[in-house]
């Protein structure tokens, strides 16, 4: 089994992610063995990319939870031209996530 991430591993991978649990263990058992997951002693451990896949994945999740904050902003953003310090505080205002925050303000 080869150790690097195809480019059809990576489709596979991410068309997975919006799939009920079931097919979604189905699909990713070859992927999660030869690239984001490591044995060790027995033991199941993240690799480096599993770690960054991981993270994404919770920042997707947050980001998701947190929607109609994000198309609030989007839609001030298109319709009213904010200025770049009331657009910033708007965003600070807003959103709770300090990770997200981060994202939006250093896009403007």
């Amino acid at each position: 089994m080869q150790n690097t991430l195809t480019t059809h591993m990576a489709e596979k991978y991410i068309s997975a992610l919006l799939q009920p649990r079931l097919v979604v263990e189905d699909k990713l058992l070859p992927i999660c063995v030869s690239t984001t997951i490591s044995r060790k002693n027995r033991q199941f451990h993240l690799t480096p990319f599993g770690m960054i896949v991981y993270d994404a994945q919770l920042m997707i999740g947050k980001a998701v939870q947190t929607f109609w904050k994000l198309k609030a902003i989007a839609s001030l953003e298109t319709e009213h031209k904010l200025p770049l310090d009331q657009r910033n505080k708007i965003v600070n205002t807003l959103m709770d996530d300090e990770d997200i925050i981060k994202i939006l303000v250093k896009q403007s």
